[in-house]
């Protein structure tokens, strides 16, 4: 497995508002992306009217009325209730999205600092003893990497 990367939660947080799944991208979190593209997918067929989907997609596909609304500073005329889910699960994206940049942060650090895990419960492992106080986990041996 490659090494680990800091990420910037705040970017994860950025993409993830312009597009749902896209802070997961980012995050190089490929079928989580794709879950929540597939949430937000169902989300609009099961939960959101259809005629306020088919006016949310002609409002964002006509450019030229969609430019004219943002400097005018003109509200989406789509009923904020009948997209409520949708806006849920977007949030719920960008939450998520941040959550998982600060974990792999912590991930990033813990590495830095030479902390090892547990492969069973993932708890921090004593490095003197050969097996996991936690869960009785044997430990895992280290690699000729991780050696030299």
């Amino acid at each position: 497995m490659g090494e680990t990367r800091w990420k910037r939660p705040w970017l994860a947080m950025l993409l993830g508002t312009l597009l749902t799944g896209f802070g997961h991208l980012y995050l190089r979190r490929w079928w989580r992306a794709l879950g929540w593209l597939l949430a937000t997918y169902a989300t609009m067929v099961l939960f959101v009217p259809s005629a306020a989907t088919d006016a949310l997609i002609s409002q964002i596909t006509n450019t030229d009325a969609l430019l004219s609304q943002i400097t005018n500073f003109e509200p989406v005329s789509v009923p904020i209730v009948d997209v409520l889910p949708l806006l849920l699960v977007g949030i719920a994206s960008v939450f998520d999205a941040y959550v998982l940049a600060r974990m792999n942060n912590q991930r990033v650090l813990e590495q830095q600092m030479g902390i090892q895990r547990c492969s069973n419960c993932h708890r921090p492992i004593d490095p003197d003893v050969s097996f996991c106080q936690w869960c009785a986990n044997p430990r895992d041996e280290p690699s000729e990497n991780e050696i030299s």
